[in-house]
Parts: C-alpha cells; structure tokens; sequence
C-alpha cells in the first residue's frame, strides 16, 4: 500500500500489443465507485501524478484499465 501525503507518482507499464487501443487509471473508493479516471495515452510505459488534495483522507484502489480489462490493482492510502 502507498501512503500519500501530498502527491504521488503512478508508474506504469502497457505491454504492446497491436489491439491496445484505450488505457486508463482508473481511481476507486474502497466500495468500487469511480473517483477518478485518467487516460493514459501511451503503448509503453509512462506515469501519472496524484494529489492529495484532489481526494479525502482514506483508502483508495488505483487499476490500470486495458481495452476494458483490468490489468492490475493496487491500494494507496491518502493522509492529511
């Protein structure tokens, strides 16, 4: 879990594939609804930042979303 404070870098890894046409971070609240969606227009690797600020003290889930597909997961905790 990462702990935020005030912003955060996401990094991120797509594997190419010819198909892969639509990429997103997807932000969610622990009870699954959508804080957040952030496109991510690359086919590589890349990185997105997150401020605190933009969200309550709390627990969040962060997805990278490929084509629809979740393709991984991870929680981040924000504090104020």
């Amino acid at each position: 879990m990462y702990q935020i404070h005030l912003t955060t870098i996401l990094l991120f890894v797509i594997i190419f594939q010819l198909k892969t046409n639509d990429a997103q971070i997807i932000v969610t609240d622990i009870s699954g609804q959508t804080l957040k969606s952030i496109e991510v227009n690359t086919k590589s690797s890349g990185q997105v930042t997150i401020t605190a600020g933009t969200l309550s003290a709390g627990n969040y889930i962060y997805s990278l979303v490929v084509d629809g597909k979740k393709v991984d997961s991870k929680q981040m905790m924000i504090t104020k």
